[in-house]
């Protein structure tokens, strides 16, 4: 298994803790390694990250009632309700306050992503929420994007009802005027298994998009429901323009074969998440953390932001020894940090920015052999076994890098470890 990770600057939300969410195969770019890399990584290109919003207690859900209000005979289908003037609708997962658009706002990148101080003063605007339905299937393809110079977050979970066999995508659309809001939509595009969720806006000339959004602000946040007794499905892509990413997806059966996140300004927070094969996850501006089960490949980029990953490679499937483990986690600019909950067996190369000195942690529960092949003040390079033998292949499994901040690698005592375990 590939853990890759690169820092991006973003504070995650208070709600994040580190034990609480593949390449795209829709747009993959050729993306160079970072100084650690010795090859070129085919990776999507590093998108923004989100930046983390405050925790908001859970509240009731958009739609009423059972299953979820919505009846097994419609798929999919939209509802539609405009916010009352003084009572604030309740709102299921992320809830698009003042607040939380304090906690995605970036300076820096205002006039490139269309951020103005509309953005903070959505609460008195249009509001309305709709519901896409999709029938569950192993072999479902889901891709979901909030770009077109739209700000919000996306959280992807489980289901709290447990009779509900579907997919559910809640939408909450906000507009700082109704000359916005009415140019905003969710486009779907379902094509057997492969089914793809934009949100778009009307006008497609990037040049009518930029006159329509200046002084004014649009905003989308979105919930993906998974069922909850799921069996795994094949594939997951989320990207945002600005605002988190959230996976929480505790269950047993909640395993994805491949799983690709993306965020030009926001953080990625994986309060949990199982996955089968590769893992990617692409942040500009923001920081990913969390923890994460996997048997495959992770790989993880920051432009500005730290990078924080606990990873289980023992997740219940066949397949796990301690040699499977690879990731590859790269910054520009923050510290990289990847603790291992398993045993792992094999090489690994640590390079850290402006003489900040590596560390590689092992653990004293096992009566492993580590060798350094190189430890100097900013790169340790070396591998570590059961009996003391070098492991086959050149290459190391494990490869993480920082242009400016430290990087390290802990692999935890099993008293240590924390709910992944």
């Amino acid at each position: 298994m590939a853990f890759y990770a690169t820092a991006v600057p973003v504070d995650a939300p208070p709600q994040y803790t580190k034990h609480p969410e593949l390449p795209s195969t829709y747009d993959q770019h050729v993306v160079p390694s970072s100084p650690v890399q010795r090859h070129p990584q085919h990776i999507p290109e590093a998108i923004p990250q989100y930046q983390h919003q405050e925790q908001h207690s859970e509240q009731a859900p958009l739609l009423p009632t059972s299953s979820e209000g919505v009846s097994s005979s419609q798929s999919p289908q939209q509802y539609t309700q405009r916010a009352p003037e003084q009572n604030q609708p309740a709102f299921y997962g992320t809830t698009p306050s003042s607040a939380s658009n304090r906690h995605i706002k970036h300076r820096g990148f205002r006039d490139r992503f269309f951020w103005n101080d509309a953005c903070a003063n959505l609460d008195d605007g249009p509001m309305r929420t709709e519901v896409n339905t999709l029938r569950y299937s192993a072999d479902l393809d889901l891709s979901v994007k909030v770009l077109d110079g739209i700000i919000g977050n996306v959280d992807i979970k489980e289901n709290d009802n447990w009779e509900e066999e579907r997919i559910l995508i809640r939408w909450t659309l906000r507009g700082s005027d109704s000359k916005v809001f009415d140019k905003m939509q969710v486009v779907s595009d379902v094509d057997g298994l492969l089914s793809k969720f934009d949100v778009q806006l009307e006008p497609e000339d990037e040049k009518d998009k930029k006159k329509l959004l200046k002084g004014r602000c649009a905003r989308v946040d979105a919930v993906v429901l998974y069922p909850r007794a799921s069996p795994d499905s094949k594939h997951l892509a989320v990207e945002t323009l600005f605002g988190d990413i959230n996976v929480k997806m505790e269950g047993v059966m909640a395993i994805v074969d491949s799983m690709f996140l993306r965020s030009t300004v926001g953080n990625v927070n994986i309060h949990a998440a199982s996955v089968k094969g590769r893992t990617d996850i692409l942040v500009v501006k923001g920081k990913v953390r969390g923890t994460l089960k996997t048997i495959g490949a992770v790989n993880v980029t920051t432009t500005n932001g730290a990078i924080d990953l606990e990873v289980n490679s023992a997740i219940g499937v066949l397949g796990w020894t301690p040699t499977t483990l690879n990731v590859y986690m790269s910054a520009v600019k923050g510290p990289v940090s990847l603790d291992l909950t398993q045993k792992y067996h094999g090489h690994f190369s640590l390079d850290s920015g402006y003489h900040k000195q590596p560390n590689f942690h092992p653990s004293s529960a096992y009566s492993d052999v580590v060798q350094y092949s190189i430890n100097s003040r900013s790169r340790l390079v070396g591998w570590i076994s059961a009996k003391g033998h070098e492991p086959p292949g050149a290459l190391p499994n494990i490869q993480l890098s920082s242009v400016s901040g430290p990087t390290q690698i802990t692999i935890l005592d099993p008293r240590k470890r924390g709910d992944s375990g």
